[in-house]
């Protein structure tokens, strides 16, 4: 379960400042990635430690400067084989943050129409399709189509969802209702406006 401490600078302080835990211990307590951690930090105005690596001791052989960058040189532009870049991968990814643990987490993936995508069987498909299918316990057909009653798109909750036999019906709905009827011809407009032929937005450009 995540703990948020954005609103609780006196916990943020305590855990970072007093017992000197790291982005990534604290992460771990909260249920979040530690780059969450540090915008949490930066909100609340906490200070944050020093990145670079002054004071922790390194073991082997230092390196000139010429044979740093004769190594540098000589590595530039080498292609790795495929079983080192599944080593660097497989060391890489534990830091690798995904889904709503990431700081920049908005709800998931969205397609450039407004529906939310949720990876299924290694695609992305409209989860609003997958809701209506749980809910049915089966499969749609590909004809079927959802519409969503209020008109807005990313809320897939299943009261809001009503199934339709194909995609003519499903117009008719759009277009007998005055209020989708009204935000259906605003959202053409606005497609319509926003391509590349449009004079309008050649004037916008222009201003």
């Amino acid at each position: 379960m995540i703990k948020s401490l954005v609103n609780n600078p006196e916990e943020l302080k305590r855990l970072y400042i007093d017992e000197g835990k790291s982005l990534t211990e604290i992460g771990d307590i909260c249920g979040v990635a530690f780059q969450t951690v540090h915008k949490w930090l930066k909100k609340n105005n906490i200070p944050t430690r020093d990145w670079s690596t002054k004071g922790m001791k390194f073991s082997g052989r230092k390196l000139t400067q010429e044979q740093k960058d004769h190594l540098s040189k000589i590595h530039t532009g080498k292609k790795l084989s495929t079983e080192h870049k599944e080593k660097v991968v497989k060391a890489l990814s534990k830091y690798w943050v995904k889904g709503e643990k990431h700081h920049s987490w908005k709800g998931g993936i969205t397609s450039g129409d407004g529906y939310i995508l949720v990876m299924q069987d290694g695609e992305y498909v409209r989860e609003h399709r997958l809701v209506m299918e749980k809910h049915l316990g089966r499969k749609l057909k590909p004809e079927e189509q959802v519409h969503h009653i209020n008109g807005i798109r990313h809320d897939n909750r299943i009261e809001n969802l009503q199934l339709v036999s194909c995609f003519r019906e499903h117009m008719k709905i759009h277009w007998s209702d005055p209020e989708l009827k009204k935000w259906q011809s605003e959202r053409v407009k606005e497609l319509r406006a926003n391509r590349w032929w449009s004079s309008d937005r050649s004037k916008n450009k222009k201003t």
